[in-house]
């Protein structure tokens, strides 16, 4: 399963200008439905795997984390071949 997650992150105002002035802006996205809105987005390749502590268990096991970092670079089909190809 490929899954998202928002890390809650608000660049200060002049770190924005500085990283903006050297052509790397800070990849800060907005999605309303996450706990933390505001923040740096990743992407994770998960699966379950069985708890060892419960029968009938499963516990979540996160195999790979891609990073947005730049503008467009976040299509859904874009992100499944990227994660096949690692």
């Amino acid at each position: 399963m490929v899954d998202e997650a928002v890390i809650a992150y608000q660049p200060s105002l002049a770190s924005k200008i500085r990283a903006e002035k050297t052509g790397e802006p800070v990849p800060v996205v907005y999605i309303p439905r996450k706990p933390h809105p505001n923040g740096l987005e990743d992407f994770l390749l998960c699966t379950y795997v069985d708890n060892p502590a419960r029968e009938q268990g499963v516990l979540p096991y996160i195999i790979d984390i891609r990073p947005h970092l730049q503008v467009g670079d976040s299509a859904p089909a874009n992100i499944v071949q990227d994660f096949m190809k690692r």
